[in-house]
């Protein structure tokens, strides 16, 4: 019974020796156990020309980090129940196996979990000899002269086994103290017993190590051996944990076969259509999420940068972190499960936390929380009338980070706008007030604000400033207004819920445009303000934006406005 074995051995500097016809191995590498590798594929068609067309072939994935100089060795030999591999005529002419060989590969480079090779096993002859690293013949079969012939794979009852040593022998093949890795059965179940001067190349024990690490692929009917030459495996559960990996690889159900002689039926293992992903180290992030801000309505984007990342989880707090849920695709959120978690729109979620749960087979790490800043209007501001020689203003109030204010002004009906520059009838153009000192000329001006801080600026509504021609102002005298009422209690936060307020009445008739100046500077002797200042700095004008009868009642912010 052929056989093709991966063992296991602590191989430490690159050495070559011979003594007494034994070659010794050791080299700087990873030191592999049962079950490191998988077996995904064989090719036992060869075109029996050196391999010059086609060459049998094996495919297997690594199933943990190794680093570069890494050895398997792959052998057909079969186990025997001396707990040993067989050899070339061990009890004289025509015992053991006379047609199993031995190759070595080796990692020409550090390589992940998940890593795929192929590699060419008989001839030997023609390049590549495998997808990366390198393979050399060790042990041709017992009598090969010219081609060499190393591990042929049997189309029907034959074993692959893999293996790491440091002591194989070039000259008689004996191999040993071998750590076994992975083993495949073809076609045929593993013998229950096989001694060591058995003439045979189609048996094989299975190695106890190797319970839990070998491939068994029954014939597909008892008539016909040959109906399973090339096998692959079908990727199924190629992105999970290493034991997943394993268990799902050493299944038959999970392979595709074909019995074609012809060069047609072999599998290209260069394409193979899987992408295998497993990792032994648990996932580290480089890049941590960030705080983002963005204007009401528009989209916003979180991102994380990790390394040995399997599967990613974006989650979303809206209580400050005390609380997280998992992010779903949808009208909303869109690469909630990969690095970068898009917001379609930002409106709505201001203040919300976002990090991201990062997997893979070893463990799942958690990002730091990212904030998300929403720039947006609270107060849009308002239609106004006024006289044509009286002042007007315009206000807006935002909230978020890094807050910019642009006014623009619209003399085509709000077709287009522009923007306002400090200077003439204007003041606080690039603030949330807008004062007009002069509407005279202005009647349908439309006027709106640009609120920045964010990639793109977020637009108020516009608002229109009607200029009527009625009579001047009212002048008020002592006596034309009461103050009945006023509220001292803010929030000392931007006044937000709470403001000072005071409650007027007006005891007199008044028309549009007519202003009250509202102070809290105390007043000396002579009626002059103790500033000294005809307009003090604790000093604020209400306007009237219509005409305005006596007894009507106005309350008005003072403080934060």
């Amino acid at each position: 019974m052929k056989t093709l074995l991966a063992s296991r051995g602590l191989l430490l500097a690159v050495l070559l020796f011979f003594i007494c016809g034994k070659t010794s191995f050791v080299q700087a590498q990873t030191t592999l156990a049962a079950g490191d590798i998988a077996f995904v594929g064989w090719n036992s068609y060869d075109d029996a020309t050196n391999g010059a067309t086609n060459d049998d072939q094996i495919a297997f994935v690594l199933l943990r980090d190794i680093t570069a100089n890494t050895v398997i060795f792959f052998t057909d030999f079969g186990w025997t129940n001396a707990n040993q591999f067989q050899t070339a005529n061990p009890c004289g002419a025509s015992t053991g196996a006379v047609s199993d060989g031995i190759i070595r590969w080796t990692a020409s480079q550090n390589m992940t979990c998940g890593t795929l090779v192929w590699l060419k096993t008989k001839y030997l002859s023609t390049a590549p000899l495998a997808s990366t690293g390198t393979v050399a013949g060790i042990y041709k079969t017992a009598g090969s002269t010219t081609p060499a012939q190393y591990v042929s794979i049997a189309s029907a009852n034959d074993q692959v086994f893999a293996f790491q040593s440091t002591n194989v022998n070039t000259t008689t093949g004996v191999i040993t103290s071998p750590t076994l890795i992975a083993a495949a059965t073809l076609q045929v179940a593993w013998d229950s017993d096989l001694d060591a001067c058995t003439f045979t190349s189609s048996q094989s024990m299975l190695p106890a190590a190797l319970t839990n690490a070998s491939l068994v692929i029954p014939a597909a009917s008892l008539t016909d051996i040959n109906s399973r030459r090339n096998a692959r495996f079908n990727c199924f559960n190629t992105t999970t944990s290493a034991s997943g990996m394993r268990s799902a690889m050493t299944s038959s159900t999970n392979w595709t076969y074909n019995q074609d002689a012809t060069a047609a039926g072999v599998y290209n293992f260069a394409s193979f259509g899987c992408t295998f992903s497993c990792s032994s180290t648990a996932p580290s992030i480089t890049t941590q999420p960030t705080n983002q801000t963005a204007c009401t309505g528009l989209s916003a984007s979180f991102s994380v940068v990790a390394q040995n990342a399997v599967s990613y989880q974006w989650r979303v707090s809206t209580d400050g972190g005390v609380n997280y849920t998992n992010v779903s695709n949808g009208t909303l959120y869109s690469g909630a499960t990969s690095a970068t978690l898009n917001i379609n729109n930002v409106t709505g979620l201001d203040g919300y936390l976002y990090r991201c749960n990062i997997t893979n087979a070893v463990a799942t790490v958690a990002t730091n929380a990212a904030k998300l800043t929403v720039n947006r209007f609270i107060l849009q501001p308002t239609n106004m009338s006024t006289c044509s020689s009286c002042g007007a203003g315009f206000t807006v109030i935002a909230r978020g980070s890094g807050l910019t204010y642009q006014w623009q002004i619209s003399t085509d009906n709000g077709m287009t706008f522009s923007d306002i520059s400090n200077g003439g009838v204007y003041s606080g153009a690039t603030t949330k007030t807008l004062v007009i000192s002069n509407a005279n000329g202005l009647n349908g001006r439309q006027y709106r604000c640009i609120l920045g801080g964010c990639p793109s600026g977020v637009t108020s509504n516009a608002a229109t400033l009607t200029v009527t021609t009625t009579a001047s102002p009212t002048t008020l005298a002592a006596g034309d207004v009461a103050i009945v009422a006023y509220n001292a209690s803010d929030d000392a936060n931007g006044g937000f819920t709470q403001d000072d307020e005071i409650v007027f009445v007006l005891l007199k008739d008044i028309v549009a445009g007519t202003d009250i100046n509202f102070t809290d500077n105390a007043v000396l002797n002579g009626g002059a303000f103790a500033s000294g200042m005809s307009c003090p700095a604790g000093h604020l004008k209400w306007i009237a934006g219509f005409d305005m009868s006596c007894g009507s009642q106005v309350k008005i912010k003072c403080k934060y406005l």
